[in-house]
C-alpha cells in the first residue's frame, strides 16, 4: 500500500498532454509551494485516466493536490553509474473556488463544508 501526501499551492504552468508509442499518456502541472521564505516549484506527473483531471486548470489558480510518491531505478548499459529518480503522481485535485466535475457521469462533486456530525446516540 502505498502512502498519500498533499500540497496545497498556485498553478504555474499546466503542460499539454504527451502520449507515446506506446499508448501511455502523461500530462505535468508545475505548482508553487510555499516554503518559508524560499518558495519551490514542484512538478507533478498526471498519467493515464488521470489526465482528464487537469481540464479547466489555469495558471494562478490555487490547488490542493493528493498525490504518491514514485521511484525507479535506471541502468544505463554504456557503464555509467546507476541513477534514481523520483516522481510525484498526482490523483486528485481541488480547485479554490469551483466545483470539481465526476470524469464519468459529468456531474458537479459536491464537497463537504465540514465534517459530519456524529450522533453519539447508540441505535438500538
Amino acid at each position: 500500500m502505498s502512502q498519500s501526501y498533499q500540497l496545497e499551492g498556485k498553478v504555474l504552468l499546466v503542460m499539454d498532454a504527451q502520449t507515446f508509442g506506446s499508448g501511455f499518456t502523461k500530462r505535468e502541472l508545475i505548482v508553487e509551494v510555499k516554503d518559508g521564505k524560499y518558495p519551490q516549484e514542484v512538478s507533478v506527473e498526471w498519467v493515464q485516466d488521470s489526465v482528464a483531471l487537469l481540464d479547466g486548470i489555469e495558471t494562478g489558480d490555487k490547488v490542493d493536490i493528493s498525490f504518491n510518491i514514485e521511484g525507479r531505478k535506471w541502468e544505463p548499459d554504456d557503464g555509467r553509474p546507476t541513477r534514481w529518480f523520483n516522481s510525484l503522481k498526482g490523483w486528485k485535485i481541488d480547485v479554490e473556488g469551483k466545483t470539481q466535475v465526476d470524469q464519468e457521469t459529468g456531474e458537479p462533486v459536491a464537497k463537504p463544508t465540514k465534517e459530519p456530525e456524529l450522533d453519539d446516540q447508540i441505535p438500538f
